[in-house]
């Protein structure tokens, strides 16, 4: 994953996998980055701190694939669904 800046058109190398990132994104005020990779066809969700892009601890659910990642915009809770082809998805 590569940062952009679009005045000066240069670029920065902010994240490297292994696996194919699907999707990134900033909570509210930019304090997390959200980052979704596809792993062997099932997305893997990654945290950071923006500023550090050290991890954040994220819960490890065994109920199947995490989306819909959402940061409250005083970025003090997150809400995601998880689910997976043989039970529902369940919000948590």
């Amino acid at each position: 994953m590569v940062k952009y800046n679009i005045a000066s058109g240069e670029t920065e190398k902010m994240y490297q996998e292994d696996w194919d990132v699907s999707y990134a994104y900033f909570s509210y005020n930019e304090k997390y980055l959200v980052i979704g990779v596809n792993e062997d066809g099932r997305t893997q969700i990654r945290l950071f701190d923006a500023k550090t892009m050290k991890p954040v601890s994220f819960p490890d659910i065994d109920a199947g694939e995490i989306s819909s990642v959402r940061i409250s915009r005083d970025e003090t809770m997150m809400s995601f669904s998880a689910g997976s082809s043989k039970s529902t998805s369940d919000i948590w």
